[in-house]
């Protein structure tokens, strides 16, 4: 007989030892990381850079509000400041002296078209050093027309504007095809209504072209055209949308104001009367004058009396007053003299404002005409 036995083998269980990463899943996992955290900068970047382009914009409204309190407050709009001087000077902020020349601001251009730049003028204004700076730090350029800087409460609804807007550079005047100005509304008249008399330029994160310590400027050699246009201080300037083209990029963000963007407001508050209104508010005076004149130097007998009208030259030494543009008025006597026999219709005399493009007959001229009947209601109470 035979037996078998059976021998029962011993059989061990260890625990397994984790598997260690391996270069290459290591080299992964710092990519997918790298990108991450790049995707997250590069958010955040693009966050904060909007916010302080909204800053920027805000700031620009900002001294907007405070340009149209200048002009109530003194009728014309501020030179800019001085970029040349230092930050302790007393100076320093101050619109520069003598408006309509503003002294010591660069100035280019030709007359009426002479335009002067330099920083904002936060001191004059009224507002805080900061408010001069934009959202990336770097100081507002501000031009201005220079004959907006020497208006009076009589002018100042005259002013004009002749800084042009274009969609890239250099700026060719006109709209397309000739050229590319994007704020021509001229349509044929010798002056163009949608031309800014004002612009304020932060130049961007970049800088390029913004006022430095000491009034060089910061180079625009790393720039493009449009941006290059921006900083050249001639009266034309470039804006459109950011633009991360290479060799062009562009960050520049512009408000430019036309004289109705900074005299309507004080309109409609009744701070400052329109042109038309002003107008008609000196005509008036001088249509007093004139009766005036006219029942001094009455002749003949009661009821058959005569008022001779004064000639053009007695009315241009004696009745001086400009026009809203500064221009003199012009008077023409049409029925001289006037008695109670002259028919109540008859145009007794005009006086003409050539209105803000001093030429005549355009759709901006005003005509005022009196009568022969409203001369004879004023002459009545004196004697006809």
């Amino acid at each position: 007989m035979h037996y078998y036995s059976s021998m029962r083998t011993a059989v061990s269980f260890q625990p397994r030892m984790p598997r260690g990463f391996t270069l290459v899943e290591i080299s992964i996992v710092l990519v997918i990381m790298a990108l991450v955290l790049g995707a997250g900068m590069s958010l955040l970047m693009a966050q904060v850079d909007s916010q302080r382009q909204a800053a920027t914009r805000v700031k620009e409204e900002t001294i907007r509000s405070a340009l149209t309190n200048f002009i109530s407050r003194n009728s014309r709009l501020p030179c800019p400041a001085d970029p040349t001087l230092a930050a302790g000077d007393a100076n320093f902020g101050v619109e520069a002296a003598t408006p309509g020349t503003c002294t010591g601001i660069i100035s280019t251009g030709a007359a009426p078209a002479v335009v002067v730049t330099g920083l904002v003028p936060w001191v004059s204004l009224g507002l805080a050093a900061e408010t001069a700076a934009d959202g990336f730090f770097n100081q507002f350029s501000y031009q201005v027309v220079a004959s907006a800087t020497n208006l009076n409460l009589r002018t100042i609804p005259g002013m004009r504007g002749y800084i042009s807007l274009h969609s890239s550079g250099p700026g060719v005047l006109g709209q397309a095809p000739a050229g590319n100005q994007i704020n021509d509304c001229s349509n044929g008249l010798a002056f163009n209504p949608c031309a800014a008399v004002a612009v304020i330029v932060s130049h961007g994160k970049n800088g390029f072209g913004a006022f430095l310590a000491g009034g060089a400027r910061s180079s625009t050699a790393g720039t493009g055209a449009d941006e290059r246009a921006n900083a050249d201080n001639d009266s034309q300037y470039v804006r459109k949308d950011f633009s991360e083209i290479a060799g062009n990029r562009f960050d520049d963000v512009l408000l430019a104001l036309t004289p109705n963007d900074l005299l309507a407001p004080l309109t409609q508050n009744g701070s400052l009367k329109d042109s038309r209104a002003a107008i008609i508010a000196t005509t008036e005076q001088m249509k007093g004058a004139i009766i005036a004149n006219a029942v001094s130097l009455r002749s003949g007998a009661a009821g058959a009396m005569q008022y001779p009208l004064p000639n053009a030259l007695w009315f241009a030494t004696n009745l001086t007053a400009p026009d809203p543009w500064g221009a003199a008025f012009e008077y023409t006597p049409v029925t001289s003299p006037i008695s109670a026999t002259t028919l109540p219709g008859a145009i007794a005399f005009t006086i003409l404002s050539r209105g803000a493009d001093n030429a005549t007959p355009t759709t901006d001229d005003t005509l005022v005409a009196v009568t022969a009947g409203e001369l004879q209601a004023a002459f009545a109470k004196v004697g006809l």
